[in-house]
């Protein structure tokens, strides 16, 4: 409601506050005065000050911009579906001899893990502006759980794969007969599987990330996936300290099988697939 000074509900209110109304003759000198002076616009140009209307209080969110989030989430879509393509072509050519030889089992595998690792592209793109404090703390949360588990099926595919190899080559030069099925290799997929989900289930009950909106600035702000503690240091330096042990052990293997018939051996792509993880 606008109350102006011949409103008899101001002039009670006024009055009883012990404000004293000025004389008509008064309010029209001073209303004449406000009226020359004279104030810019939001487009520059001049207006009386009587007519002026500021501008909006305006405060900069820095919220992901909808083309950043569209570039992030088609690259996303792209490899979860080239994931999806590469695993229904193995099991489409799984009786083939050379799908056979590269063990179609690990293959669907590493698939697996890269469409696990590329699905942690999707909450990194979500903000307060689309989602709920409830729906950003939990995209805080999620992403952190799919890119190393993803990145643990990816690298104990390979590593299983280069491993077996390496078994069965060993025994062929001693003359030995050995047969090593998949099931066979999975224990360093698992040991490592069970110490990452370890950590993470610790991480998210001690000291998980949430979403925090931060002041920077008077008009500014901005949105980061936070811990409340310090904790989250310890927990994030252990998980990179684990895969990359594996990941020198997983080098270690394609090195010693560097030497192996490239019609039987993949060792040196899955060095190099190895090295870019």
């Amino acid at each position: 409601m606008e109350w102006s000074y011949t409103d008899p509900q101001a002039a009670s209110i006024a009055s009883g506050l012990g404000w004293v109304t000025p004389p008509a003759s008064v309010v029209d000198i001073a209303l004449e005065k406000i009226q020359d002076i004279q104030c810019r616009d939001e487009k520059g140009r001049a207006v009386s000050a009587i007519n002026y209307v500021p501008e909006p209080y305006r405060v900069d969110m820095n919220y992901i911009t909808d083309s950043l989030r569209a570039a992030a989430w088609t690259l996303g879509s792209i490899i979860l579906g080239a994931s999806i393509l590469f695993v229904v072509w193995v099991y489409v050519w799984r009786d083939s001899r050379v799908v056979k030889a590269s063990q179609p089992g690990f293959l669907v595998m590493t698939c697996v893990g890269t469409i696990t690792m590329g699905s942690a592209i999707f909450p990194l793109g979500i903000d307060d502006r689309i989602a709920s404090q409830r729906g950003c703390d939990i995209a805080c949360t999620s992403w952190v759980w799919l890119l190393p588990i993803g990145f643990c099926i990816v690298f104990s595919a390979l590593f299983s794969k280069i491993w077996r190899l390496n078994m069965l080559i060993r025994h062929a030069r001693s003359f030995k007969r050995l047969k090593v099925g998949a099931t066979d290799v999975l224990g360093p997929f698992v040991l490592l599987l069970v110490i990452n989900i370890s950590l993470l289930i610790a991480w998210t009950i001690v000291d998980p990330l949430r979403w925090h909106r931060i002041d920077d600035g008077e008009f500014s702000s901005y949105g980061v996936c936070k811990s409340d503690n310090t904790a989250w240091v310890y927990f994030l330096v252990s998980l990179v300290g684990v895969n990359f042990v594996a990941l020198v052990a997983a080098v270690v293997e394609a090195y010693k099988a560097r030497n192996v018939s490239m019609e039987f051996s993949e060792s040196t792509f899955i060095g190099f697939a190895i090295i870019s993880l």
